[in-house]
This record gives structure tokens, sequence and C-alpha cells, in this order.
């Protein structure tokens, strides 16, 4: 059950070092662990060149990349949770599967609780004070491990003053944000912002996170393309409709500036190095 819910954790495609696209090299080892560790499979005559021409197509694609039209192959390896989340009622309102890992620990706490009474059960069978000992220290270990430290966080950011022309602005006005950061700022601004809000209005809001406009305020790469007239004024439009004056994004990419300056006629009002922070007419 943890492995189950850990592997659901991981959401849709697997993700590495914040990378989705990623090399066949990490798929073809995945298949050839599969094949050797499939037990029906262990008498099979063909197992072993199987195994050796899955080590070697591994090796080739590690040493060398593997190629198309020149550029290094990337490709999205789906996980469990892209079925998981149409076949199960309501998981497809969730949109937050590392919430799944809080199952795991649940798993992992119960699987160590029966190691520690099989543990004390075998200690007791050779000698008395040994269990004793060692039901002491099943006790012991995890209050020290929790022993009262403060927890370490990262310190608060300093919000710029621009916040403050945010939190002054007439209403209506709402800010277009990137990051779960920005629920933060929130507190401070009392805007209503624009990530997250799919959790709270699930039906109406469903279209929203398949515009272009989100697309691109998230740093999705699909919306950065070729742009028409249309589809110009038709997003700048969506953004008077809805009230979004301000864009709040807490990672600077040079071809997200762009995009947002040239085709939402966005402005440059402040850069530091937690935000970029622009104005929509």
């Amino acid at each position: 059950l943890g492995l189950g819910f850990a592997v659901l954790s991981m959401g849709t495609v697997l993700n590495i070092r914040l990378e989705d696209r990623l090399s066949p090299v990490v798929l073809l080892f995945v298949i050839a662990l599969a094949v050797a560790l499939v037990p029906a499979w262990r008498e099979r005559v063909w197992r072993r060149d199987v195994l050796l021409f899955l080590a070697l197509a591994v090796w080739l694609s590690w040493s060398e990349p593997l190629t198309a039209f020149g550029q290094p192959l990337k490709v999205q390896i789906p996980m469990p949770y892209v079925v998981f989340k149409h076949v199960v009622p309501l998981f497809s309102r969730g949109g937050m599967p590392v919430r799944f890992v809080l199952l795991t620990y649940l798993s992992l706490a119960v699987l160590v609780a029966f190691a520690a009474a099989h543990a004390g059960a075998w200690a007791s069978r050779r000698d008395a004070r040994l269990g004793v000992a060692l039901a002491l220290a099943v006790a012991l270990v995890p209050n020290v491990e929790y022993r009262g430290l403060l927890m370490p966080m990262p310190q608060v950011p300093r919000l710029p003053p621009v916040f403050e022309e945010i939190r002054d602005a007439p209403m209506p006005v709402a800010v277009l944000t990137d990051n779960v950061q920005g629920q933060w700022e929130q507190i401070f601004h009392g805007k209503p912002v624009s990530f997250a809000r799919l959790s709270r209005l699930p039906v109406r809001e469903a279209g929203l996170v398949d515009s272009r406009v989100i697309r691109a305020a998230e740093g999705m790469r699909s919306a950065f393309g070729t742009v028409t007239p249309e589809e110009r004024e038709a997003m700048r439009r969506f953004l008077q409709e809805h009230h979004f004056k301000w864009y709040v994004t807490h990672f600077f990419h040079p071809v997200r500036h762009q995009f947002i300056e040239d085709e939402l006629g966005g402005e440059l009002v402040h850069r530091d190095g937690y935000v970029t922070v622009y104005r929509f007419p």
C-alpha cells in the first residue's frame, strides 16, 4: 500500500530534478528492471538474451544521448495517477497528488511498529533483560528524534513596495501569479489570485487552467508559440474581463518576459531576487 501511494504521489508524469521531459534511458532502465525482477520470467529461455539486449540499450543511451533531428530526444513518462484520477470518483478534482505521500508515511509507520514488535518478541525469547532494553530503546528513540528543537524554516521574504500599490488599488483587481507563494502574498495585498482557484470553484473555472494566458503565466512551454492577432486580442480581453491588473512571477524567464510584454501588453514595474511584477493596462 505504501509503495502504491508513493507512486501515485509522483503525479501524472515522472519528474526528476524539476524536469518532466527526460531521456528515454530512464524508460529503458525501468523496462530492464521489470524483466529482471518478474518471477514468472526467470525460467524463460529468452530472459538472458532480452536482459543483455536491454542492458546494452541502456548503456548506449546513457553513454551517448539519443537524438531526434539533431537534438537530444526527450520524452514524458506517464505515471499511474493519470489513470487513477479518471477511474476513482472525485480524485479528478484534487489536483495535488503529492498529498498521497502522507499515506506512504502512515504505511511506513505501521511497518516500523510491526518490526519493533517482532524484534522485541525475538529479544525476549533470547533474554528477558535484552527484551526490556529493546523495549526501552523503542520508547526512547522516537522521543529523542522529536526532542524540542526549533524546526528549520526559510526566512520570510520582505515584500517589495509594489505589493503596497497592489493592496491600495481599488477593486475590482485580481493578481495573476505562477506559484503557491502567491497565496501567502494574498494575505498582505488582499486581492484575488489566479493560483489554486480551480480547487475552490472546479466546475465554473475548469477551463481556466487550459487557457493560454494561464499556461503562459505558469511557464508552460506550450504557450510560447506564434500568436495570431485574434489570439492576442482574446487574451488581452480575458485579462480585462477578469480584472487581472497585475502579474507576479517568482521565476524570471526571458521567453516568458517577452511574451508578457509583447502579447499581453504587460509593463515591467519591479524585479528583484524574489519576484518580477508586471502591470497590465
